[in-house]
């Protein structure tokens, strides 16, 4: 919720045009009746990590510097995703990606439990020693999957740490 009476709701579609998907954003007074509000994110242009669209996002407000912050999957051109971010002051329009390389991307060794991909992820604000925590699932090259977590200590936001899979 951002505030009273101002419910929102993230999720993606598939844009038929562009034929990759797209982070949406609908509103809500009441969380019964909800109004599309658009597209609010699309996914990079060629040899991006994100070239071939953008899903699963999630949205949360950063309590210390007051914007929306979204982890989202990106698919590229061979369908390999990554999570990517991006900010926004109000949630609703002009998201900025914070880099063009993607926050979290799978492991570089084929044995590794996420070696295949990572998505599905999920940012959560602490108020302790890690002040951010992204978790994520994982898929190895095996087809197995399991939930991950990275943190990020520090203002930045801008690189996390993977720790070991926390449940396989």
């Amino acid at each position: 919720m951002h505030a009273d009476g101002d419910l929102r709701m993230y999720y993606h579609s598939f844009d038929e045009m562009s034929q990759r998907h797209a982070i949406v954003v609908a509103r809500s007074k009441d969380g019964i009746r909800w109004k599309r509000v658009g597209k609010v994110l699309e996914g990079g242009g060629p040899g991006s990590f994100d070239e071939r669209g953008v899903r699963q996002g999630h949205v949360v407000r950063d309590r210390a510097a007051g914007q929306y912050v979204m982890v989202y999957e990106g698919l590229d051109r061979n369908g390999r995703v990554s999570i990517g971010m991006a900010v926004s002051e109000d949630g609703l329009k002009e998201w900025r990606r914070c880099s063009e390389l993607p926050v979290l991307h799978p492991s570089q060794k084929d044995d590794e439990w996420d070696a295949d991909g990572v998505g599905s992820p999920c940012l959560v604000q602490m108020d302790g020693p890690y002040d951010w925590r992204l978790y994520y699932m994982g898929v190895g090259k095996d087809g197995e999957a399991a939930i991950g977590m990275a943190y990020s200590e520090g203002q930045g936001l801008r690189r996390f740490e993977k720790c070991d899979a926390v449940l396989m």
